[in-house]
Formats: structure tokens, C-alpha cells, sequence
């Protein structure tokens, strides 16, 4: 058989291709002009004859007659050649499979000239396992040919950490693009999966593209996302059950020293990353509007220069007394969490007197001492969220609220009385199940007002510490430590804390004990003392001096207290705390109410109550029968008071609201009030009125606390 001559093209870029399609048509048309008949058909014939049944003498054969088809720029006339090839010829998929991948090789892009390749070793590796290598600040994946790089992205990523949380879970990253930008950023882990959500956020920061499709860009994060060291980030600031305190700008373990943070906001602890975004450079450039760690920034370590002693000398300069329950109660709040895993509560302490008297100063200098110049919250203009905020955001702190007044929005007050027993805000989350999240109560809250908290029957009142300030004139030494204790609160008071934070195994082990001792013996004082107290009352005073004995007993800080002038100053103020809640509580509102309507002849004594003077009273025991009581031990006569509370009670609550605007108690809260009082004595089945034998509640007259005998000899009606 005659040897075939002929052009072979060979596929290459598209600058070649097109010489080799030009050239070979010249070769067709010449051939057509010259032997009048068509150059593929009459040269197909020749070489499938040769193939014969040969596999891959045929596939050969038919890439050959395809090459010659795609000479023809019109796909109508490569498709009319490929129809009829594949008749005569048989094998139309053949053909059309193999037109179709020679199209595509053929009309591939060129390859940039201009495109470099990997330089290093190191290069070839990365490329090797993800396809893409580092240059100029830019990803340079390998285009599909293999022979060239194009640019996926104009900026590279540098990991640093992944900040883990169930809820806020992220990646510290820094980029830098090709014009030598860089930025430090927090990314939402969930971002990095999605190219398009996160060009997005990229954008946001500066001039950060990505060119890439998804499939490639995850070969980046494949190729980073084993090198982000684990963190946590500090979501309460303060005590950590790690055992060490961390500030916004570093941490204190009492058994170690103050670390701060570094450039990322990180610091180590035993092995472990912790995060404290508002010493990040990621939110160094964050104006102040949008800032949301400004109130971190307050809560810092800064070394004051002053020891505890020294500070507790200055305080009780400035505010005397009152500075030795301040001193006591920053103490207890430095210790709160385990006083309240304890005691499940805590109390407040509330600075109460006239403006200009002191007592939001100190409320300042406590403040102060965890975070330096961060204003009060204020009571009436705060919102909720930044409320609960601060009650939680901060563990084993004094928070400072101020402007306190009885007329607080009903559920700032309830969220102030719930503080005291550590209860803070659930919220309901968005998901489909039903749970919650809380906002903790953390912080010891310290309130000042113009106003004695006595709402909701003192409620607040009795959950208090509470401290009167008197306006008044000071002399030029009492200015110059006022000055001297402000300008050292400017620099920062925190050194003080950890100052005493080095013996928090110390009050973790006495102050349970030392608590129960002091608590035990003053109430055994009162009661040979025959002095009243509200238990809860004594109970909050001895936090305090609970807090302050085990640091003059057990530890070697002197807080420059004399502790027993500072027991007898705490117990002297529960005593007297009490004494103004009985007077100022519902039941003595009630007692009132009683002298109201004898005053307004609306009850009349014979009838609805008498005072007789006897040694004894004959009461309902505990069996349910009678039984008689004798009022004191040397058996002297004592005014005691029988009452008819059924028929008068009705007549309070008319009176009550008609006064007031709003019920008064129920009958059966008065009678457990009564019952819990110290004037009662117990109840009679029959006590002989003007007209009848019936039931009665008897007091102790001289404990009731209200005047109801009047001079029989006047008027019984109103004069006219």
C-alpha cells in the first residue's frame, strides 16, 4: 500500500494551533483544486484501511481524521465531516468523544507567559499537596494545564488562634495583602468554609479578595486550619475556677506572679491560651461608639503604690467609720463566689444621706479599686441589658449603682433584691428546643441614694448594709487625704487586691468557722442583752466580720482595723438597722393603722381591744388547750394587750386604701407577722369584752411599740 503523506498536527497553545490549522487548510484546498476530490475523505479512506481491526492502530487513526476536522473553524462543517465519517467508518461515539476533547484542548486559554513558578523547595511541597504556593502576599494556585500559576487571592492568611466556644466560636487571623496592608481580625469560624460570606466580612476590612472558587479556596483553610493553637476566651472577668484572677490587661495567680497579655490579647496558664479581647489589637482601632469591651478597659491591673495599710488608713481618714465597713466589705467582695457557694447570699451595701454628705464618694473609692475611673450605672437610665451586664460580666468585684430611689422601675428594684441571693435574668435562646441562658449574678453591688431603700416592706432594706452619710464641713486635713485618696484612685487601685488575693486558700478554710463563731456569739449578746435584731441583718454584718477577722488572724496584712471596736461598731449598726425596720415594717404600719382608728373613733377600747395589767396571761398551748404564761420571772405586774384582730382588720384595709391607694396585708400575712413579732404572746380562746366572751390576741403591751390608752374621761364621739 502507497505510504501516506501527510501534515500531523500537534495540539499546543493557541498562538500554535491557529499556524497549524492555517497551514493545514492550505494543504486541503491545494489537494481539492489538484485531484478534485476531498482531502479527509480520501485520506480517511487510506489509513482506516490500514488500521483495519487494530484497537489502537484505530484510536490513532481516528485522532488523526479528527485533527483534520478542526481545520474547519465552522463547527457545521466539523459536525457534517464527523456524521459522515462515522458512517462509512462506523464508531459515531468514538468520533464525536474525540472532536469533543480535541475542541477543548485546542481552544484552551493560553498560558500566561508572564506566570512565575514556585522558587523553593519548600514551594514545590505545598503545591504538591494543595496545588497552590505563597507569593507577593498572594495564594498562586496551578492553572488546570499544569503549566502556570494564576492568582487566587490578593492577600494570605497568618493563623494564630481558635478561640473555642459553643456559642461564638472563631479564628484570630492575620491578613496581609499585596500592597503590604495588614490587619489583625477576629473571623467567625463558620465564615472560613464559605468564600463568598466571608469576601464579604474581608471586604469590610479593607482591600481583601478572593478570585478562587470554593473547591480551591478550602485547600487554603485545609492547609491552615491545623495550625491554630486552642484558646478560650475570658467571658467573665475576675475569679476563674482555673485559681487566678484575670484583669482585661493580664492575670493573677495567687501562687505565681501578674502576667499581662501579650499583642494578641493572650496569656498562658498552666498550659492553656486565655483570650482577653479588649487588649487585643484586633479592636485597638474600634471607635468608642462601637466598642463593646469599653467597660473591660476600666478593669485592669495597675500597680497603685500603696499597700493594703496603707490604703485602709486613707480610707478611714476620708470616711471614718464608714471607711471601716468600706474596708470589710471590699474584702468580702474579693471573695464573694465562694462566700456566696457558701451562704448563697450576699449583701449589698448601700450609702444612703442628702447630696454633697459623701456617700457616692465612696461608692467611687470602691469602685475604684477594681475599676479605676468607670462611672457608676445608673439606676434610673441604664438600660437592662448593660445592667445585668454589669452584675455579671465581672466575678469577685464591687460594682458601684447609683441614684437609687423608692420610685426604681418595678423590675430594676425586684432585679436588686434577687442580687442579693445571687439570682440574675434567664433569657430564652433562639433554638427550637426550650432551652436558657442567665445572666449570673458575679459582683458585690454597692448603691447610694438620697433615699433609705424601706419599698416592698424594707425588703431591700434588710438584704443591705446600710450606711448614713451627714453633710458636713471638713477641715483642711480631712481635704488634703480626700485629695490624696482621688489621686491615687486615678492611677488605679487594683495592686491592692492582689494584694490579698495570695490568701484565698486562707479564707476558703477559717472563714466558714469564724463566721459561724461570730454569728453565734452576737446573737447570744442580743439576746442577754434583751435587744431586738433581724437575723438577716446580723447575718450581713457578719460577712464583714468574718472577712476582716480571718485576715487579722490568720494571714500577716495588717487592713488596719482594731477588730473588736469593729465588731462592736457592726454589731451596734445591726441593732439599730432592726430596730428602724420594726418600726417602719408592715406590721408596724399596721399597729399605726390601730391608733388611726381609735383616734377616729372607729374602734373603741372595751370593744375591740382592752389593756389589762396582770403578772400572767392565759393563752392556747401548743396541745390546744389553755394554758398559763407569767410575763416575767419575778412574777411583777406588765400591761398586756388583748386584741380582736378579726373585726379589726376589715377596717384597716378600708382605711388602708383609702389612705394609700392600694390593699394593705391579708389577714392571714398579718397574723403570721404577728406571730413572729416579740410583743405577741399567743392567742386566748375567751377574753371578756364589753359585751362578750370571745377569742383575742394577746401582746406584750410595752413590745407593741404604739400608744392606744387614751384619757376615758374625754369625749367618746367627736366633738362638733
Amino acid at each position: 500500500m502507497e505510504e501516506l503523506k501527510y501534515t500531523e498536527i500537534t495540539i499546543g497553545n493557541n498562538e500554535e494551533n491557529q499556524k497549524q490549522f492555517n497551514s493545514k487548510l492550505d494543504e486541503m484546498k491545494a489537494f481539492k483544486e489538484k485531484e478534485g476530490e476531498d482531502y479527509i475523505f480520501h485520506h480517511a479512506n487510506n489509513i482506516f484501511e490500514k488500521a483495519g481491526n487494530d484497537p489502537e492502530t484505530k484510536s490513532r487513526a481516528i485522532t488523526t481524521v479528527c485533527k483534520w476536522v478542526l481545520a474547519y473553524a465552522s463547527y457545521a462543517t466539523q459536525d457534517f465531516y464527523i456524521d459522515e465519517l462515522s458512517k462509512k467508518h462506523k464508531g459515531k461515539r468514538m468520533f464525536t468523544t474525540e472532536i469533543k476533547k480535541l475542541r477543548e484542548v485546542a481552544l484552551k486559554p493560553d498560558v500566561d507567559p508572564n506566570l512565575k513558578k514556585p522558587e523553593h523547595d519548600e514551594d514545590f511541597e505545598t503545591v504538591s499537596r494543595y496545588g497552590f504556593y505563597i507569593e507577593d502576599n498572594q495564594y498562586m494556585f496551578m492553572t488546570k494545564s499544569g503549566e502556570g500559576y494564576k492568582v487566587g487571592t490578593n492577600f494570605i492568611m497568618e493563623p494564630l488562634f481558635h478561640i473555642y466556644s459553643k456559642d461564638d466560636n472563631k479564628r484570630l487571623i492575620k491578613i496581609t495583602n499585596t500592597y503590604g496592608s495588614s490587619k489583625i481580625i477576629d473571623v467567625p469560624s463558620k465564615l472560613l468554609t464559605s468564600p463568598d460570606q466571608l469576601q464579604n466580612y474581608l471586604y469590610e476590612e479593607g482591600n481583601y479578595l478572593i478570585f478562587i472558587q470554593k473547591i480551591q479556596f478550602m485547600k487554603i483553610i485545609d492547609n491552615i486550619s491545623n495550625k491554630f493553637p486552642l484558646c478560650h476566651e475570658f467571658k467573665t472577668l475576675g475569679w476563674q475556677s482555673e485559681g487566678f484572677y484575670a484583669f482585661a490587661n493580664g492575670i493573677y495567680d495567687p501562687k505565681s506572679v501578674y502576667q499581662a497579655v501579650d499583642e494578641y490579647g493572650i496569656t498562658k496558664h498552666n498550659g492553656k491560651n486565655y483570650f482577653s479581647p479588649a487588649f487585643s489589637v484586633v479592636y485597638k482601632d474600634v471607635r468608642q461608639d462601637d466598642d463593646q469591651y469599653e467597660n473591660d478597659r476600666y478593669f485592669v491591673y495597675k500597680d497603685c503604690g500603696l499597700s493594703f495599710n496603707q490604703w485602709s488608713k486613707l480610707i478611714q481618714n476620708v470616711y471614718g467609720d464608714n471607711g471601716k465597713i468600706a474596708i470589710a466589705f471590699l474584702i468580702a467582695s474579693t471573695f464573694r463566689s465562694f462566700i456566696y457557694q457558701v451562704y448563697k447570699t450576699f449583701p449589698h451595701l448601700f450609702c444612703f444621706g442628702e447630696k454633697g454628705s459623701g456617700k457616692s464618694q465612696l461608692g467611687w473609692s470602691l469602685s475604684n479599686v477594681f475599676m479605676a475611673g468607670n462611672p457608676p450605672f445608673n439606676l434610673n437610665s441604664g438600660t437592662p441589658v448593660a445592667f445585668f451586664r454589669r452584675l455579671s460580666r465581672y466575678r469577685d468585684s464591687a460594682v458601684f449603682f447609683d441614684e437609687y430611689t423608692n420610685n426604681l422601675e418595678e423590675t430594676r428594684f425586684q432585679a436588686l433584691k434577687s442580687a442579693y441571693d445571687g439570682v440574675g435574668r434567664e433569657k430564652g435562646k433562639l433554638s427550637r428546643d426550650s432551652r436558657t441562658e442567665v445572666d449570673r449574678v458575679n459582683s458585690a453591688c454597692c448603691i447610694a441614694g438620697q433615699y433609705l431603700p424601706t419599698r416592698d416592706d424594707n425588703s431591700l432594706y434588710t438584704r443591705s448594709i446600710v450606711l448614713e452619710f451627714v453633710k458636713m464641713t471638713y477641715s483642711s486635713e480631712e481635704v488634703k487625704y480626700f485629695d490624696q485618696l482621688k489621686e491615687a484612685e486615678k492611677t488605679g487601685m487594683s495592686s491592692i487586691i492582689v494584694e490579698i488575693l495570695q490568701y484565698r486558700e486562707v479564707m476558703e478554710q477559717e472563714y466558714t468557722p469564724m463566721f459561724q463563731e461570730i454569728f453565734d456569739r452576737l446573737k447570744r449578746q442580743a439576746s442577754s442583752e434583751e435587744k431586738y435584731f433581724e437575723e438577716r441583718i446580723l447575718r450581713n454584718y457578719v460577712t464583714l466580720l468574718a472577712s476582716a477577722r480571718v485576715f487579722e488572724k490568720y494571714t500577716p496584712i495588717d487592713i488596719g482595723i482594731n477588730y473588736p471596736e469593729f465588731e462592736k461598731q457592726c454589731y451596734d449598726l445591726a441593732l439599730e438597722q432592726s430596730t428602724k425596720i420594726s418600726d417602719s415594717d408592715a406590721l408596724a404600719a399596721f399597729w399605726n393603722m390601730v391608733v388611726y382608728l381609735l383616734d377616729s373613733y372607729l374602734i373603741q377600747e372595751g370593744k375591740d381591744f382592752t389593756i389589762k395589767e396582770s403578772y400572767q396571761a392565759t393563752i392556747i398551748g401548743k396541745s390546744g388547750n389553755s394554758e398559763t404564761i407569767y410575763l416575767n420571772e419575778q412574777y411583777k405586774p406588765e400591761k398586756v394587750l388583748y386584741l380582736r384582730l378579726e373585726k379589726i382588720h376589715p377596717l384597716y384595709m378600708k382605711e388602708h386604701r383609702a389612705q394609700h391607694g392600694e390593699k394593705g396585708l391579708e389577714l392571714s400575712s398579718i397574723k403570721d407577722y404577728i406571730k413572729h413579732h416579740k410583743a405577741y404572746l399567743g392567742n386566748t380562746k375567751s377574753h371578756r369584752f364589753d359585751s362578750m366572751n370571745t377569742s383575742a390576741f394577746v401582746f406584750r403591751y410595752s413590745d407593741v411599740g404604739v400608744n392606744l390608752e387614751r384619757d376615758l374621761s374625754a369625749p367618746s364621739t367627736p366633738q362638733q
